[in-house]
């Protein structure tokens, strides 16, 4: 309830779909009656995997969204995006 809201209503902006569960594990309780979880979404066809972690050593609420022509990342509590594109690196590869 802490940060999930945050989440489920950034993947709705981002994907413009309802996301589904598919799946929900706890890993850990660190606030009572809000425990961090672990869950699989599905929204407009697409898998979003949400990792939660407990907040007693650092704050953290960043998103990173990969698609096949790059990834958006949002980091410190989303003053900072990042668009990148995919392009090969020096090596040949894809990154």
């Amino acid at each position: 309830m802490h940060n999930g809201s945050h989440v489920v209503d950034t993947v709705r902006m981002v994907f413009g779909g309802e996301p589904q569960v598919v799946s929900a594990t706890g890993s850990g309780a660190r606030r009572p009656g809000d425990p961090d979880l672990n869950v699989e979404l599905l929204v407009a066809g697409a898998t979003v995997a949400v990792e939660g972690f407990g907040e007693e050593y650092y704050q953290l609420f960043e998103l990173e969204f990969r698609f096949q022509a790059g990834r958006v990342r949002f980091m410190d509590f989303g003053s900072s995006i990042t668009l990148e594109q995919v392009a090969a690196n020096n090596l040949g590869s894809w990154s």
